[in-house]
This record gives structure tokens, sequence and C-alpha cells, in this order.
């Protein structure tokens, strides 16, 4: 009861960190599309939500630490220091640049945000900052987590890999793949997170929040539809026996995975119905319920993948110092 109350727990707080910081890589791009669209029609409920956007990005980012702290404190008593043997076979070059990585984040954010209207006057300066903070989380923080993930499954044959060897596994199918989904799942995330923000605004003239609810509503849904081809990509680098697991041989996997895809079908249906021009209040809530639903779904079956793959036995490892070098000496 307690090691499945403590996984429940896991899940949860894993569904969170992955919300927040979807919000965080892509909001602020999101803000300088909405910007752009202010500026080009005078849409002033795109910038308002532009200002909103890029405020709660960094926020999030900083919930999403915080929740990676307490997920961690877990990790470490549920899982046998996996992950965190994982993370010991990084390039400590890598680790010690991290913290480095997340202060740059906000040390550009946080004072763009506090000046975004002012910065009206100068887009080419807050382009270059948005775009430098997004595309920094973006390029290190999902592939160094899921490459942990990897090494943990690995065998620990050497202690640390190269740095060569670390960029290398970034751009691997198996990593690639998960890299991709995040980022797809945190565009739809920043989508649904525009729309709930437009359906609150108080129109200012008839119909004005309308087009940018409706526009969250294709970036999610187009974000949702390319999942499928990433999700099939990505299963199919799964190991023989985590794969399996998936598509039948343990029923809650196979059950949660099911699950997921029914949910996203939901989300799929409200946001198509969003995205023609059905814009009640009580639509966009459905629809961001479901969002959550099936974020939570999906990371619940990735722990169980990932369960999976620790302890099953004859799982042909994707990682092993026959293809990533070990550190040179």
């Amino acid at each position: 009861m307690g090691s499945t109350l403590s996984h429940a727990i896991e899940t949860l707080l894993l569904a969170l960190h992955f919300l927040c910081v979807d919000l965080a890589m892509i909001g602020p791009l999101g803000a300088l599309l909405l910007a752009g669209r202010a500026r080009r029609r005078g849409d002033a409920a795109a910038a308002s939500a532009a200002r909103w956007l890029v405020q709660v990005a960094w926020q999030a980012l900083a919930v999403a630490i915080l929740l990676g702290l307490c997920l961690g404190l877990l990790l470490w008593a549920t899982d046998g220091g996996r992950f965190f043997a994982g993370l010991k076979r990084l390039p400590a070059s890598r680790l010690y640049f991290s913290a480095l990585e997340l202060l740059f984040y906000f040390v550009l954010v946080v004072p763009c945000a506090v000046c975004w209207t002012r910065l009206d006057r100068w887009p080419l300066l807050r382009g270059g900052i948005v775009v430098a903070a997004s595309t920094n989380l973006i390029y290190h923080f999902p592939g160094l987590f899921v490459s942990a993930a990897e090494l943990g499954v690995a065998p620990a044959e050497s202690p640390e890999i190269s740095s060569a060897a670390f960029r290398a596994m970034m751009f691997s199918p198996p990593v690639l793949s998960q890299v991709l989904h995040h980022v797809l799942s945190a565009i739809a995330v920043t989508g649904v997170a525009v729309m709930i923000y437009a359906g609150r605004l108080p129109p200012t003239e008839p119909d004005a929040p309308q087009p940018l609810i409706s526009g969250g509503a294709r970036w999610a849904m187009l974000a949702t539809l390319l999942q499928v081809p990433t999700g099939l990509w990505l299963i199919s680098t799964l190991p023989p026996s985590a794969r399996s697991t998936v598509l039948g041989t343990d029923f809650l996997t196979t059950g949660l995975f099911i699950a997921a895809m029914v949910a996203a079908l939901g989300l799929l249906h409200y946001l198509s119905g969003l995205a023609m021009g059905e814009t009640e209040r009580r639509q966009i809530l459905s629809c961001a319920a479901a969002l959550v639903i099936v974020v939570l779904l999906m990371t619940g079956t990735l722990r169980q993948i990932r369960q999976h793959t620790f302890s099953g036995a004859g799982n042909a490892p994707r990682f092993s110092t026959s293809s990533i070098s070990p550190i040179d000496k």
C-alpha cells in the first residue's frame, strides 16, 4: 500500500513538474508570437496575453524547480537511486553548467517580463532575449534528464561518459524521440494556457478574445496531432520487453496507455470545437481538464515503462560503453 501511494505521488508530482516546465520552455516564445500579432493588428487582447504569458513562464519554472526537488527526494527513496546513478554518469561539467543555465533563464526572462511593454520599442532586442532563454531551456534540460534516465538503465561499465558522447546521445533516437515528445507537449500546454487567459478577458469590443482563443486551440491541436507519429517513434525505440508492457503484457501499463489515448481523443474534440469558434468558458475549462488528464496518464505510462525497464530481465539496454565512449582519461 505504501509503495502504491508513493508511486501515485511520484506520478502526480512528475506530471505537475512537466506542465510547469512545458510552460517555461514555450511560454516566452508564445508571448513573442502574440506580441507580433498585437503589433501587426493592434490586437489589445494579444498584447495583454503576451505580457501575462512571459510573466507566468518564469514563475512556472520556479515552481518546477521546487517540484523537481521534492520529486528527487521521492525518487531517491523509491527507485533505489538508479536515476541518480545515471545522473552521476553524465559529464560533471554538464551538471555544473545546468545550474548556470537555469540562472541564465531567470536573468533574461524576469527583467524582460518586468519591462515587456517598454521593450515594444525594441522588438528585435526582446525577441533575441526570449529566443535565447527558451531555446537554452529546450536544448539542455529535457535531453539532460532523459539521458540520465537512460544511463540509469545502461550497464555501468564506466563511471562517467565524455562530453562528446553525451552530445551524441542527445541526438540518438531513444533520447530525441522523448525530447520531441516533451516539446510538442509544451506547445499544447502553452496553447491551452493562452486559451484560459483569453477566456477570462472581458471583451473590449464584440468577440475581441475569440480569435485569441481559436489561435491557442490551433497551436494545441497541431501539437497534439503531431504527438501521434512522435509517440509511435518513441515506442519503437523502447527495449522489446518494455515495448511489450505497453502493448499488452502488463495490464496497468497498457490500461494507462489506452486511457491516455482516449483522453487525447477527447482533448482533440474540445480543441477542434474551440478552433472553429465554440469559445464558451465551459468548453475551455473542459479542454484544460482533458489536457491535464492526458499529461497525468502519459506520465503514469512513462513511469510504468521506466519501472519495467529498470527491473525487466532480458531487456537489451539501449546504451552501453560499446556505443557511448567513456570519458577520456
